[in-house]
């Protein structure tokens, strides 16, 4: 399988006259036969799942620290005599 860089296809495909699905798809095919692309690298999967985990877990932490605050917030609006206290 050969991954094709978005850009240059586009504007490849931009110099024709109809746009159609039909015509996208004849243009891809001759820009594959004449070779006028450039191949671009996927990362695998496996990598990219990798890298998605920690930023996961720091998305958790924050919105996990964000509803304790919240919820002090409320409880001292409504009960405004009473001040939380203690790690938030």
């Amino acid at each position: 399988m050969i991954c094709l860089e978005a850009r240059q296809v586009s504007a490849a495909l931009a110099a024709m006259r109809n746009k159609t699905d039909k015509n996208d798809a004849r243009g891809i095919a001759q820009i594959l036969r004449t070779g006028w692309y450039s191949r671009v690298h996927v990362k695998s999967d496996a990598s990219m799942v990798n890298s998605l985990i920690p930023l996961l877990d720091a998305r958790l932490m924050l919105y996990q620290t964000y509803l304790k605050l919240d919820n002090r917030c409320r409880a001292f609006w409504f009960n405004p005599k009473t001040i939380p206290v203690g790690r938030v």
